[in-house]
C-alpha cells in the first residue's frame, strides 16, 4: 500500500477500489490504511476533487465502524472540500451533506440533521427529480430522521416510498435497495409490524448476501433479525441470528467494539425472555461495559441496560446493589423523563413500577398515562408498543380495584397482542392472564378460569413446562381453584409451582 514517488490517477483509483473491498468485507483497520493512501495520494495530486471524495469515502468508513466523531470530522472535511471545488449546489456536495446528516443522528443531533437533509434534497430534485440516485438515499435518511424524531408514522410513509423509488432507480438486486428495506423494515419492527418487518429483514440480508457476503450489512441485518425474532418468541431462532452476528463482529472488528455490546443486549433480552437470567445478566453487564467505554456513548441506550440491570438485580434479592443502580439511574433518567419522545418510554414505566411498589399510585398512574400519550403520537393507535403500555395501565387500575377501567385496557391490550404476535406467543399469554386476574378480582370465576386454562396453554407451547416464568400464572390459577372448592386440583397446581421455584 506504499504510495509510488509520483503520485498517478490510476494509483488512487487502485488505493480507493481495494479500499472499498475490504470496507464492504468488513475488514475497517485494512480499508482505513488503503483509503489514508488514497486521501495522501489526491493531496499530493493537489486535486479538490479526489480530496473531497477520499475523506467522503473515509468518513462512510469510519461511520460503520462506530467512530462516530471520526466520521463525522472527515465528512465535514469532505463537504467543505466539495463546496469548493463543485459549488453549493453541486451533487457532491448534496451526498456529503446526507451523510454528515446520517452520522449527525446517531448522535443525536437530529436537530443540526434536519436542515442538511432538507438542502440535499432540494439539490438532488433540481438534478434529477424524484427518480434521481441520489434524492432516494436523501428520502431513506429522512425516514430515519423522522424516527429520531419519534415520528414513526411519518417515517414509514418516507421509507415506503424511497424503497418503491429504489425498485424502480436501482433495481431489486442493489445495496441502496437493501438499506431501504432494512430502514423501512426497522420502522416497522420498532411499532410492532413484526410480519411485514421480517419480510424485509429476509430480502435485506438475501441482498447482502449476494453482494458482500459476511461483513457489516450482514451483521446489521443479523441483529435486527434476532430482536425480531425475540419479541416474536422465537427464541432459538433469534439466538441463531445474534450468534452468527457476534461471529461477524469478532472477525471484523473485535469482540471490545460496541456494535459486539449491541448483539449482547439483544442476546440477554432472548435469555431473558426464557428466565436464563444468570446468562441473561453476564450478557447485559458486558453490553453496558462497551457502550460507556465507547465516544460517544448513546446514553439512552446506557439508560435502558441500566433499567434492565436493576430490575434481574432486584429479582434476586440483591438491594444495594439495586439501589446503587438506581442512584445512577436517576441521575441518567431525569433529562429523559422530560421528553416528550418514546426514548423516555423505557424510563417512564420502570419508574411507575418503583411508584407502586412504594405505594404511590397517583405518581404511577400520571407516568403510565403520559407513556401511552406519547406512544400514540409516535405510533398510531393500534401498535404492539401501546399495547404493552395499556396493559401496563391495566394492571395498575386492577391493584387499585378500579374494574371496569382495567378490563378495558385489558382488552384493548390482548386484541393489539393478538393482532400483531397471533394467539400463541408468550406476550399473549400474559395479556390473556391479566385479562383473567381482571374477572378473578371480580369473582367471576368461570371466565378467570377459562382465561387462566388459555393463558397457561400458551406459556406451556412456547416457554415449556418447566420454564420458572410459569410460576405466577400456577399460583392464581391454584388460588381459583380453593375459591371454588376444588381442593385436590389446587394442590397438583401449587406442587406443580412449588417445584418451579425450587428448581428456578
Amino acid at each position: 500500500m506504499a504510495r509510488e514517488k509520483a503520485p498517478t490517477e490510476s494509483n488512487w483509483q487502485a488505493l480507493l477500489w481495494s479500499g472499498a473491498q475490504a470496507h464492504d468485507q468488513g475488514q475497517c483497520a485494512e480499508a482505513e490504511q488503503y483509503f489514508l493512501a488514497a486521501l495522501a495520494e489526491a493531496d499530493a495530486l493537489r486535486r479538490k476533487d479526489h480530496q473531497a471524495f477520499s475523506a467522503y469515502k473515509l468518513a462512510c468508513l469510519y461511520a460503520d465502524w462506530a467512530r462516530l466523531d471520526d466520521a463525522i470530522r472527515l465528512h465535514q472535511q469532505a463537504l467543505s472540500l466539495a463546496e469548493s471545488e463543485f459549488g453549493v449546489c453541486a451533487l457532491p456536495v448534496a451526498e456529503s451533506l446526507t451523510a454528515l446528516a446520517g452520522v449527525l443522528c446517531q448522535v443525536n443531533r437530529s436537530a443540526a440533521a434536519e436542515p442538511l437533509l432538507r438542502r440535499a434534497a432540494a439539490i438532488s430534485l433540481r438534478a434529477g427529480g424524484r427518480r434521481h440516485t441520489l434524492f432516494v438515499r436523501v428520502l431513506e435518511h429522512l425516514g430515519l430522521w423522522n424516527m429520531t424524531q419519534g415520528q414513526y408514522v411519518q417515517a414509514r410513509k418516507r421509507l415506503q416510498r424511497a424503497l418503491r423509488l429504489a425498485d424502480q432507480v436501482f433495481g431489486p438486486w442493489h445495496a441502496e435497495t437493501a438499506d431501504c428495506c432494512r430502514s423501512l423494515g426497522y420502522a416497522l419492527h420498532a411499532r410492532g409490524d413484526l410480519r411485514d418487518a421480517e419480510a424485509l429483514y429476509l430480502r435485506a440480508l438475501a441482498i447482502d448476501e449476494r453482494l458482500f457476503g459476511p461483513g457489516l450489512k450482514q451483521m446489521r441485518t443479523l441483529n435486527l433479525l434476532g430482536a425480531l425474532y425475540e419479541r416474536q418468541g422465537r427464541y432459538a431462532e433469534a439466538e441463531e441470528q445474534l450468534q452468527r452476528a457476534l461471529k461477524i463482529v469478532e472477525g471484523t472488528l473485535g469482540p471490545q467494539h460496541r456494535n459486539y455490546g449491541r448483539i449482547l443486549k439483544n442476546l440477554a433480552d432472548v435469555c431473558r425472555s426464557q428466565a436464563r437470567n444468570v446468562q441473561a445478566e453476564a450478557h447485559l453487564r458486558r453490553a453496558l461495559e462497551l457502550e460507556e467505554n465507547v465516544s460517544p456513548p448513546d446514553m439512552h441506550l446506557v439508560a435502558y441496560m441500566l433499567l434492565r440491570l436493576m430490575r434481574m438485580v432486584r429479582e434476586r434479592g440483591d438491594e444495594r446493589e439495586a439501589a446503587a443502580l438506581w442512584h445512577r439511574c436517576l441521575e441518567l433518567h431525569e433529562p429523559l423523563l422530560e421528553l416528550d419522545h418514546v426514548d423516555a418510554v423505557p424510563c417512564l414505566t420502570e419508574m411507575a413500577r418503583i411508584h407502586e411498589e412504594q405505594g404511590d399510585f397517583a405518581s404511577a398512574e400520571r407516568l403510565r398515562k403520559r407513556a401511552i400519550t406519547i406512544e400514540e403520537a409516535a405510533f398510531g393507535s393500534d401498535s404492539l408498543e401501546l399495547a404493552r403500555s395499556l396493559q401496563g395501565l391495566g394492571t395498575h387500575y386492577l391493584k387499585q380495584e378500579q374494574f371496569e377501567l382495567a378490563e378495558e385496557l385489558l382488552r384493548r391490550s390482548l386484541t393489539l397482542m393478538e393482532k400483531h404476535l397471533g394467539p400463541v406467543h408468550p406476550d399473549v399469554s400474559v395479556a390473556v392472564a391479566a385479562l383473567g386476574a381482571a374477572f378473578h378480582y371480580q369473582e367471576d370465576f368461570a371466565r378467570a378460569e377459562t382465561l387462566y386454562r388459555r393463558a397457561l396453554a400458551i406459556k406451556e407451547e412456547t416457554l415449556g413446562p418447566r420454564n420458572p416464568n410459569l410460576r405466577m400464572l400456577l399460583r392464581n390459577y391454584a388460588m381459583l381453584l380453593r375459591q371454588t372448592d376444588r381442593h385436590a386440583e389446587a394442590e397438583l397446581i401449587e406442587a406443580r409451582e412449588q417445584e418451579l421455584s425450587e428448581s428456578g
